[in-house]
């Protein structure tokens, strides 16, 4: 077969817009399938990582309220012992009976639900 080269056109100009426009839909029919597809995989993709943060960052925070709470009944209690221990050095670490007893019961629930700041105050001034 014999290529002739000439200078008339295939497409005449009046037909360029028709053509690229035909050339477009096709493009377009044989691609947007696939980008639908793959976009829709990436968003929801995306949407389960929200929610996988979303639920970390919820526990995250119950815990680190739950450890907060621990640490500051911690510090109390450490407290209550050092007051404890102060009394019974007071007291010559003999076991208290009688009424001694029970104002020593009575202390301890009183200190059960002092704040942290008066049972440092209350150890400052026993000490002193």
């Amino acid at each position: 077969m014999k290529i002739i080269e000439t200078s008339i056109l295939d497409v005449t100009p009046k037909n360029v817009d028709k053509e690229k426009a035909k050339l477009s839909e096709l493009v377009i029919k044989k691609i947007a399938p696939v980008l639908d597809k793959t976009y829709y995989e990436k968003v929801l993709e995306v949407k389960k990582l929200k929610n996988e943060v979303r639920i970390k960052r919820e526990t995250f925070l119950k815990e680190k309220v739950e450890i907060s709470n621990l640490i500051a009944s911690y510090e109390k209690k450490k407290k209550i012992t050092n007051l404890l221990n102060r009394i019974s050095n007071l007291l010559d670490v003999r076991i208290p009976e009688g009424t001694a007893k029970k104002e020593l019961v009575v202390l301890l629930k009183i200190a059960e639900k002092l704040d942290t700041k008066k049972i440092d105050s209350y150890i400052k001034s026993v000490t002193k």
